[in-house]
């Protein structure tokens, strides 16, 4: 954050190194664009796809909530890289968006006000100098994905929008469990088999091959509900 305002970087895009993501990230990041703009009121014509009206994008968490000032949703619906509810992964609850009154192929953008988990994350210029004078004045100072999400729900100039479904999660890697975390308990014999990215249709990391030998794109699982029509968004 320093480096961006340090430099004058105008927009960044921060990533785990162990994160992964759909092979339609260009795609929907696209379609996050249009609904970064609908939330934060931006339809002038902006410096930034996303909008000039935002501090942080929330892309990759384990939990976001929606700010109960803001009821506005830019959904996409009919979208096939959406998993079911039954291959996602959640701090707590996985929300139902049927009880939202949406199918399980949607997916939606709005304004946060907590989160948890920096899977990935963009901020703007003005965004990473508020984080910094927030973050440096607060009274006690938490684990920065909890942080951040405290400045999301107590900083009113903090404007935090996310997504869900997230569309950048962490990849679990063939190997040890131990491997996954060094903060996590694990079985130090158990060995994945194979690699798995929850939250996450067709993972890019496990299909590197396939796209670099031309083989078709290969989805994670074989429950993966079938899409048919094209994707539709509209504005809530």
């Amino acid at each position: 954050m320093g480096r961006i305002v340090r430099e004058r970087i105008s927009t960044a895009l921060v990533l785990e190194d162990d994160s992964d993501w759909d092979v339609s990230f260009r795609e929907q990041l696209a379609d996050i664009a249009t609904g970064s703009r609908y939330i934060s009121g931006t339809w002038t014509t902006p410096r930034s796809p996303y909008g000039d009206e935002w501090d942080m994008l929330w892309l990759g968490h384990c939990s976001a909530q929606q700010d109960p000032t803001n009821e506005r949703r830019f959904v996409m619906e009919n979208d096939d890289s959406v998993p079911p509810p039954s291959h996602r992964v959640n701090f707590n609850k996985v929300p139902d968006l049927n009880e939202l009154g949406y199918d399980n192929s949607t997916r939606m953008v709005f304004r946060a006000n907590n989160g948890v988990c920096l899977y990935s994350y963009a901020l703007s210029y003005r965004g990473a100098q508020k984080v910094l004078r927030w973050q440096n004045n607060v009274k006690i100072f938490y684990p920065i994905d909890i942080g951040l999400g405290y400045q999301c729900r107590d900083d009113p100039d903090f404007k935090c929008i996310a997504v869900f479904p997230q569309v950048v999660d962490s990849h679990k890697a063939a190997g040890r469990l131990s491997r996954d975390s060094d903060i996590g308990s694990f079985d130090a014999n158990k060995i994945r088999e194979k690699g798995v990215t929850y939250n996450i249709a067709r993972s890019m990391r496990l299909n590197i091959e396939n796209m670099m030998y031309g083989r078709a794109v290969e989805g994670q699982w074989a429950d993966m509900p079938k899409v048919t029509g094209p994707r539709r968004t509209r504005f809530d």
